[in-house]
């Protein structure tokens, strides 16, 4: 007997596993292994996991080893990924600062006082930026709000609101 035992695993295979797996399911998509040989019953089939490496893409290898009866070894390797973010972006609103707009100001001159917005993200790109609006209040002393909602590529969540007032 020369040849070596063949590995054969079952399971997921590199997929990536998504956002915050959990342990379990990060064991899981490494599957199981089996081994069979030409001549000999393998004697043992053992595997080591390395270390999770990354910063938010996270990486763990597992390999599995065989040996047969005549002390012929082999080995194969999977390695699992997934992405860690639990912080929700961060939304950046440019423009005025609810500063008071004076006397009459034009439709045009409101919108421009809420600013723009933008969003970053600790790990993932965030996926949209939206506004809503809410209503005008007041009689001679107006005001509106504009509220912006921004999720990540994880599905985590932030808004941020920005009042202008006007006469």
């Amino acid at each position: 007997d020369t040849q070596a035992p063949v590995i054969t695993v079952t399971g997921h295979n590199g997929n990536s596993l998504g956002c915050n797996p959990t342990e379990a399911a990060i064991l899981a998509a490494f599957g199981t292994a089996s081994a069979t040989d030409n001549c000999t019953n393998p004697q043992s089939v053992s595997s080591s996991d390395g270390q999770t490496t990354g910063g938010c893409t996270k990486t763990r290898t597992r390999t599995w080893f065989a040996t047969d009866g005549c002390g012929n070894s082999s080995s194969t390797s999977r390695t699992v990924t997934w992405t860690v973010d639990i912080t929700p972006p961060t939304i950046t609103v440019t423009g005025h600062n609810g500063n008071n707009l004076g006397c009459n100001p034009t439709g045009a001159q409101i919108n421009a006082a809420f600013g723009t917005a933008s969003a970053t993200d600790n790990c993932t790109t965030p996926q949209s930026v939206s506004s809503s609006d809410g209503s005008v209040t007041g009689t001679c002393t107006r005001s509106q709000t504009r509220t912006w909602f921004a999720t990540d590529g994880c599905g985590n969540s932030s808004s941020t609101s920005r009042t202008v007032t006007w006469t």
